[in-house]
C-alpha cells in the first residue's frame, strides 16, 4: 500500500495511490473527528511492526497535516463571524433596489418563480449603497420570462428569514447562510419590476441565461402537451410532475401523494438529476460519435484513440445538458465526476477509481463548500464508492470472458440469470451502503428499493430519458416528430408511474428509524470495512456477511441513540409546534401512548410541514408511530401538513368530523388512511370521553345534536378537544369562534391547572373575555406565524392576559412550546429563537447558531396569578 508501506517492503499489499491518501486525509479533516475511524482503517497497514520504518512516521506526519488543512478550510467557510452589509437593510420596511438573478430560475406549478437574487445596490434618501449579497427572491405571476443574469429595480421589502424554531431544529437561517443567502423577499407581479439592459457582450451569464429560457420554454411545452392529450387522464399530473422533474430538474411538479410513493418505493433518486442521466447523456453522445466516426471516416482513430473522439463531442453535450437541468448541486458534482476522468483521458491517463471519487469530492470542497454538507453529497460519493470500490471488485457473479458467442435459449437464459443477479448484488452493496446515512438523515428508508432498483433504473435509464432527450431535441426541430416521441415517453412514464405506485403501496417495508448520532454512524462503516476488508480474499459464499454489519447495528442504534421523551413515565406531555401560521399539538401520555392533534400547512401547498417540520421533530425525540392523527377541520393551515403521515408514517388511527372543503383536503386525507388500512372515526363515534391510560381526552364539539349542518361554517365545525390528568388539564380548540366556546360543556370540576391553546391563532373573532375569565388558565399558547398577513394574534388577547397576569406564549416569538404535568402542575419550556444578527463595532455581524436550544423550564401553575 502505497505510503503505508516502505517502498522496500516485501508485503504484498494493494496500493493506494497518494492523491487519492490525502484527499482523504482532507476530506476527513473538513467532515470532522467524527469520520476519524473510517480514516484511520487503512493505516492499520502502516503499523503491523512494532517499530514502523522513518518513511511511514513520515507520510503519516503528511497525512495529518492534510487532516488538519481539510479541518481549517471548513471553519474558514463557516458563516458565523461574518460581516455582512444587508442586515441593516433587513425588515426596514419597503425599499428601492437593483438586482441580478444569480442562479436559475425554479419554476413552480402554480406559475410562481423561485430564485436567488444578488442585491447589487439599495437606493435610500442618503444615497446608494453597494451590497452584492445574495438573497432568495419569490415572483408569484409573471408575465415575462426571466432568466439567470437578468437584472432588474424593484421596491419591495428586504426581510430576514421567519425561522421555524422547535427544540433540536436546525436553524434555517444558518443553513441558508451557509449557502450565502442572507434574507429574503418576495413580489406579487412582475409589473413592478424593471428590467435593466445589460452589454450585448457575450458572456457566461449570457450563456446560462440562453440555456434557462431554453429550460423554460421546454417546460411550459410539456405541461400544455401532456394536458391537451391526456388531460381527462387521473395519472396525467403524474406523468407531467416526473417528466418534469427527471429532464429538466423542476421536481415541485411532482405532488403529494406521489412524492410519498417514490419515497416509499426507494427511488427518489431516479427524479434527483445526477450521474446517473447524466451518463445517460455521455453513453448517447459517445456511441452515437463512434458509429458515425466508424461508418464515415474510421482513419480517424488511426490519429487517436478510439475515446478521445467521443469524449471531445460528449462533453459540450454534458455540459449543456447540466445548464439545461438548473445546474444545482448534485448536478454540479455530476459534472466534475465526468470532467476529471475526461481530463484524465485527454491527458493519456487512466485514473483509479479512488483517485477519481476523492479528487472529485475535494474539488467540489473547494469550489462550493456549502454543499459539502449536505445529505445528497454524502449519499452521491458514498453509493458511488460502493459500486467502484466495493461491488465490482467483490462481485460473485464476475462477467463471462472468453468463449464462443452461442444465441441458443439455455445460453441466452443463463446469461438474463447472470444479469439479473449482477445487478440484484449491485442493488444490495448499494442500500447495505447508503441506507445508514439515508436513516441518519431522513429517518426512514425503503427496503422495497432493492428489488424495485432492479425493474425501475434499467426502463427509466434505457427508455424514457433516452426518449424524453430526443423529445428535448426535435422540439426546435422537427415539432411533430417530438410530438409523436412526446407520446410514447408519456406512455413508458405511465407504466412506470403504476410500477411505483405498486411498490410503494408497501409501507410496512419502510424501515422508520430515531435520530441516530453521527459517532453511531462511523461506527458502522468501520465496521463494514472491516467485513469487506476480511471477505476480500474469500470465496464468493463468504459476501454474505457483508449482510451481518447492519442488523446488529440498526438494533444497538435504536436502543442508544433512543431518546427518553420524559425522564418519568408519569407525565403527560404537550407540545404546542412551531409550524409557522397554522397550527399542530403533539401530545404523548403517561403510558406511552401518542397523538397528534392537526400538522399545520400552507394555503398554497407549496411546503410540507408534516415531512420536514413535525417529523424531524418526532424522530429527534424517538417516536416511530402515532396511535392517533386528528384533524380538528379542513383547512390547509391545519391539515396540509397531515398527508405525510395519513400516507407513510405509522399511523394506528385517524379522527375527523367528516367535513368536506372546497378544495379536496378532507376527502383525501381520508382516501390516503383508507388505501393503508387505517381506521377513521367521525364525530359520530367520537363524541364523549375516550380513555388514554390515566389521562381523558374529551371530544366537546361537535356535538351530537344538530349533526346536519355543523359543516356550514368549516371554523366552527372544528373538533374541541380536552386533555385532562389528574388536576391539570388543557383545551385545544381549533379555529372555533368566541360563541361557540361560550357554549362549550367543559367538565372542569376536577380540573384546577388548566391551560388553553388560543382558539383560532389569538384572532378577535374567537376572544371572549367572560370564557377566558371563566376558564382561569395557567397560561395561553398562540400558535401563529411570524408577520402573519391576518394579524394574529389580536390585541383584545394579549391584553387581557397582560391584565391578568397570565403568562402567555407564541410560536412566531418563542418556538415550539413544550408543557408537562405531573397531575398537580404545569411546567413549560420554550425554544430559544435567537436572532440572526447582532451588532458590533466593526458593523454587522452573522451570529446565528446551528441549532434551536430550548429554554429552562418553567413553573407556570406556580408563576400563575389566580
Amino acid at each position: 500500500m502505497w505510503g503505508l508501506e516502505s517502498p522496500g517492503s516485501k508485503n504484498k499489499t494493494r496500493s493506494i495511490p497518494p492523491g487519492a491518501i490525502c484527499s482523504i486525509a482532507f476530506l476527513t479533516g473538513f467532515s470532522g473527528i467524527t469520520w476519524a475511524p473510517v480514516f484511520f482503517l487503512p493505516l492499520t497497514n502502516a503499523f503491523r511492526k512494532k517499530r514502523p520504518s522513518l518513511y511511514t512516521c513520515f507520510l503519516l506526519l503528511t497525512l495529518i497535516l492534510w487532516l488538519i488543512a481539510g479541518f481549517s478550510f471548513r471553519n474558514l467557510s463557516e458563516p458565523r463571524g461574518k460581516r455582512v452589509r444587508l442586515a441593516e437593510f433587513l425588515d426596514k420596511g419597503k425599499i428601492l433596489w437593483e438586482g441580478e438573478i444569480a442562479s436559475f430560475v425554479d419554476l413552480r406549478p402554480d406559475g410562481s418563480l423561485r430564485f436567488t437574487a444578488k442585491v447589487v445596490k439599495v437606493f435610500t434618501r442618503d444615497g446608494t449603497y453597494n451590497i452584492n449579497e445574495n438573497i432568495s427572491f419569490t415572483l408569484i405571476e409573471h408575465h415575462e420570462t426571466w432568466a439567470i443574469g437578468d437584472r432588474f429595480v424593484v421596491k419591495s421589502e428586504l426581510r430576514n428569514f421567519n425561522i421555524i424554531a422547535n427544540p433540536g431544529d436546525k436553524n434555517f437561517a444558518y443553513t441558508m447562510a451557509q449557502k450565502g443567502i442572507y434574507g429574503s423577499s418576495y413580489v406579487r407581479d412582475d409589473t413592478f419590476m424593471v428590467r435593466v439592459e445589460r452589454s450585448r457582450e457575450i458572456s457566461l451569464k449570457k450563456v446560462q441565461g440562453f440555456v434557462d429560457r431554453i429550460r423554460q420554454d421546454l417546460s411550459f411545452w410539456i405541461t400544455t402537451n401532456l394536458y391537451g392529450r391526456m388531460g381527462d387522464h387521473p395519472d396525467s399530473v403524474k406523468i407531467n410532475g416526473f417528466l418534469q422533474a427527471l429532464l429538466l430538474g423542476y421536481r415541485k411538479f411532482i405532488k403529494w401523494p406521489f412524492d410519498e410513493e417514490i419515497i416509499n418505493a426507494g427511488v427518489s433518486h431516479l427524479i434527483a438529476i445526477s450521474g446517473l442521466h447524466l451518463a445517460c447523456v455521455a453513453g448517447i453522445f459517445v456511441f452515437s460519435t463512434r458509429w458515425v466516426i466508424k461508418k464515415l471516416c474510421p482513419e480517424v482513430f488511426l490519429v487517436l484513440p478510439d475515446p478521445i473522439p467521443a469524449a471531445i463531442v460528449s462533453t459540450p453535450a454534458v455540459i449543456f445538458y447540466a445548464m439545461l437541468t438548473g445546474l444545482n448541486p448534485p448536478v454540479f458534482r455530476a459534472l466534475l465526476f465526468f470532467a476529471i476522468p475526461t481530463i484524465f483521458l485527454l491527458a493519456f491517463r487512466k485514473p483509479d477509481a479512488l483517485s477519481l471519487l476523492t479528487l472529485s469530492a475535494c474539488s467540489i470542497i473547494i469550489t462550493s463548500p456549502d454543499t459539502a454538507l449536505t445529505p445528497s453529497f454524502a449519499l452521491s460519493f458514498v453509493s458511488a464508492a460502493a459500486i467502484l470500490l466495493i461491488a465490482i471488485p467483490l462481485s460473485p457473479f464476475p462477467p463471462e470472458k472468453g468463449g464462443v458467442e452461442t444465441y441458443d435459449i439455455r445460453t441466452l437464459a443463463h446469461k438474463v440469470r447472470h444479469g439479473v443477479l449482477w445487478l440484484l448484488w449491485i442493488s444490495l452493496v448499494i442500500h447495505l451502503t447508503v441506507m445508514p446515512l439515508t436513516l441518519h438523515y431522513f429517518n426512514r428508508s425503503s427496503l422495497m428499493g432493492i428489488f424495485s432498483n432492479l425493474i425501475l433504473v434499467p426502463i427509466v435509464a434505457s427508455v424514457i430519458i433516452p426518449l424524453g432527450l430526443a423529445v428535448l431535441i426535435f422540439k426546435y426541430f422537427i415539432p411533430p416528430f417530438a410530438d409523436l416521441l412526446l407520446t410514447l415517453c408519456s406512455h413508458s412514464t405511465l407504466l412506470v408511474i403504476r410500477l411505483i405506485s405498486l411498490f410503494g403501496s408497501h409501507t410496512k417495508a419502510v424501515l422508520w428509524s430515531v435520530a441516530i448520532s453521527p459517532q453511531m454512524l462511523a461506527l458502522y462503516y468501520l465496521a463494514f470495512l472491516l467485513v469487506v476488508r476480511y471477505t476480500r480474499d474469500k470465496p464468493p459464499f463468504f459476501r454474505i456477511l457483508l449482510l451481518v454489519p447492519f442488523p446488529l447495528w440498526f438494533a444497538t442504534a435504536q436502543l442508544i441513540n433512543a431518546p427518553h421523551v420524559l425522564d418519568e413515565s408519569n407525565y403527560l406531555e404537550v407540545v404546542v409546534l412551531d409550524v409557522g401560521q397554522g397550527s399542530s399539538t403533539f401530545i404523548r401520555f403517561p403510558n406511552g401512548r401518542t397523538m397528534l392533534i392537526d400538522g399545520g400547512g400552507s394555503y398554497r401547498g407549496n411546503f410540507d410541514t408534516g415531512k420536514y417540520v413535525i417529523f424531524p421533530y418526532l424522530a429527534r425525540r424517538g417516536i416511530k408511530h402515532l396511535d392517533v392523527v386528528a384533524l380538528s377541520h379542513p383547512h390547509p393551515d391545519h391539515g396540509a401538513g397531515l398527508g405525510f403521515f395519513l400516507s407513510s408514517f405509522p399511523v394506528k388511527a385517524y379522527w375527523e368530523t367528516g367535513c368536506r372543503d372546497g378544495v379536496g383536503l378532507g376527502k383525501n386525507l381520508e382516501d390516503a388512511a383508507t388505501k393503508r388500512g387505517i381506521p377513521c372515526f367521525k364525530i359520530g363515534n367520537l363524541y364523549g370521553t375516550h380513555a388514554f391510560g390515566a389521562s381523558r381526552v374529551h371530544v366537546l364539539h361537535p356535538g351530537p345534536e344538530g349533526h346536519e349542518n355543523f359543516c356550514d361554517n368549516l371554523n366552527n365545525s372544528s373538533l374541541v378537544i380536552l386533555v385532562e390528568y389528574g388536576e391539570t388539564c388543557i383545551l385545544i380548540p381549533g379555529d372555533v369562534d368566541a360563541g361557540t366556546l361560550e357554549e362549550l360543556p367543559l367538565p372542569l370540576s376536577s380540573c384546577r391547572r388548566p391551560v388553553l391553546i388560543a382558539p383560532h391563532h389569538g384572532s378577535k373573532f374567537s376572544f371572549s373575555s367572560s370564557f377566558y375569565d371563566n376558564l382561569k388558565p395557567d397560561a395561553v399558547i398562540i400558535s401563529c406565524g411570524a408577520r402573519n398577513v391576518f394579524g394574529f394574534p389580536h390585541p383584545l388577547l394579549l391584553d387581557w392576559c397582560r391584565q391578568k397576569g397570565v403568562a402567555c406564549f407564541r410560536t412566531d416569538l418563542h418556538g415550539g412550546v413544550l408543557l408537562k404535568s405531573d397531575g398537580r402542575r404545569w411546567k413549560l419550556s420554550h425554544s430559544i429563537k435567537e436572532k440572526s444578527w447582532r451588532q458590533g463595532r466593526c458593523g454587522t455581524i452573522f451570529s446565528a447558531t446551528s441549532t434551536v436550544t430550548p429554554s429552562p423550564w418553567i413553573d407556570v401553575s406556580a408563576t400563575s396569578s389566580r
